[in-house]
């Protein structure tokens, strides 16, 4: 109206809502709004955890505006497991698996891996029983960590041909019976002489 007198009154925008002014008559009372800015963005603060993560599973960061109500929400990646190195929990012997317990320093979770079998440590074994031309021998191994033993045959003796002892049939009791024999025609021909 080309007749008013008008008042005008800012009103500054803000992050929910745009500005603009308003113009008032004093004479008559009319108003009107116009000269509209944009709204402002919003004055978020920094980002606060506000649920942790967990090991398998994502938490929540959430940062506020300074203004208004306004909030934004961000995920937070799972931390994974954080695996100790293991604590042995049952020692393994010569014929079963032992166990490896591993735990989570975060959560408490645990898992458990296969320690092997550690087998026999035999010695070298002990002849329990000599074989004879008739019969077999036995040699007797133990195992240095469990004391278990378990045996295995010696092969029946040859005789010696010239005085009927006992040898055995492997190359070094082939050999100890060649010497037996020549010492002992040996000892026949002295005599003979």
């Amino acid at each position: 109206r080309a007749d008013c007198d008008y008042e005008d009154v800012v009103t500054a925008p803000t992050c929910t809502a745009k500005g603009y002014t308003t113009y008032t008559c004093k004479v008559c009372g009319y108003s009107y709004t116009d000269d509209e800015t944009d709204k402002l963005p919003h004055a978020f603060g920094e980002w606060t955890v506000t649920t942790e993560p967990g090991c398998l599973t994502a938490g929540e960061e959430t940062r506020y505006c300074a203004n208004c109500d306004a909030f934004e929400t961000r995920p937070v990646s799972a931390t994974g497991h954080a695996w100790n190195d293991g604590i042995v929990t049952l020692e393994p012997n010569c014929t079963e698996d032992g166990v490896v317990t591993y735990t989570c320093g975060n959560c408490g979770d645990t898992y458990t891996a296969v320690i092997a079998a550690l087998g026999h440590d035999w010695d070298r074994g002990e002849v329990t029983k000599l074989p004879t031309t008739k019969e077999e021998g036995e040699k007797t191994y133990t195992c240095e960590r469990c004391g278990e033993t378990r045996v295995e045959t010696i092969a029946t003796a040859n005789a010696c041909k010239v005085c009927g002892a006992a040898h055995n049939k492997n190359l070094v009791d082939r050999l100890l019976g060649l010497i037996h024999a020549i010492w002992y025609y040996i000892l026949i021909f002295d005599r003979t002489f």
